[in-house]
């Protein structure tokens, strides 16, 4: 591609040349993929690509990053304080034995409560943050499983109805996380409290949210006790 310039000259029948001959312009027009636009556009498309790339590992980074702070968070704030009772009983238990005194039956009893608690816990840190239960169904089966046992424990009925439709729906980490603990803290306050025979839970979603409704048969509460 680019500018010529075609030269010519000629002779008549006698021989006579034609000195000054002739000249043409010739322009050759590059094809598409070799115009300066376009090498500007694959710069600019490279450019991008890479400016993209680096965004999104940036954001991959942050996201990592805002994970392994929320699990500190949380190691520590569910973890920590039962660690704390733990070594308090631990060192009550300690001075009873050295004061030859009764009672370590009970002490120990609360240390294994107390360990117990803190297995569950992290327990439940490590399923949320596995991203292998990242959908409605796994957290519903874990919900079943969780509220199949303490029914059972206490003599009650369960009776679940989750829609099938909603198998799955993708939820992040935080989202699995509070669903959970919202319904293990409901399901215990129905077993504990309701003196119930029957407990009832429905997960559905209803005008674009998720809607969780945990229910029993027990007497309730007095007003009176209600009250703060």
């Amino acid at each position: 591609p680019g500018s010529y310039t075609f030269h010519v000259q000629g002779r008549n029948s006698a021989g006579v040349r034609d000195i000054a001959g002739a000249t043409v312009l010739l322009v050759v027009t590059p094809p598409w993929w070799g115009t300066w636009w376009f090498r500007a556009l694959v710069v600019l498309f490279v450019a991008g690509a890479l400016y993209a790339l680096y965004r999104y590992r940036l954001a991959q980074q942050l996201r990592l990053a805002h994970v392994r702070d929320r699990i500190a968070r949380d190691l520590h704030d569910e973890i920590g304080s039962t660690l704390s009772s733990v070594a308090l009983h631990s060192e009550v238990a300690l001075r009873e034995g050295a004061n030859g005194a009764n009672g370590h039956a009970e002490t120990l009893a609360r240390i294994s409560a107390s360990t117990s608690e803190m297995m569950e816990r992290m327990n439940d840190i490590v399923w949320a943050v596995n991203s292998h239960n990242d959908d409605l169904l796994h957290v519903v089966q874990r919900m079943k499983a969780f509220a199949a046992q303490l029914t059972e424990a206490a003599g009650m009925r369960l009776d679940f109805h989750f829609d099938e439709r909603l198998a799955e729906r993708p939820l992040s980490m935080l989202q699995r996380k509070n669903l959970y603990l919202i319904f293990k803290e409901a399901v215990n306050n129905a077993v504990k409290h309701s003196r119930a025979s029957l407990v009832s839970v429905q997960l559905g979603r209803e005008q674009g949210v998720y809607v969780l409704r945990v229910t029993d048969d027990g007497m309730g509460r007095q007003e009176e006790h209600a009250k703060p």
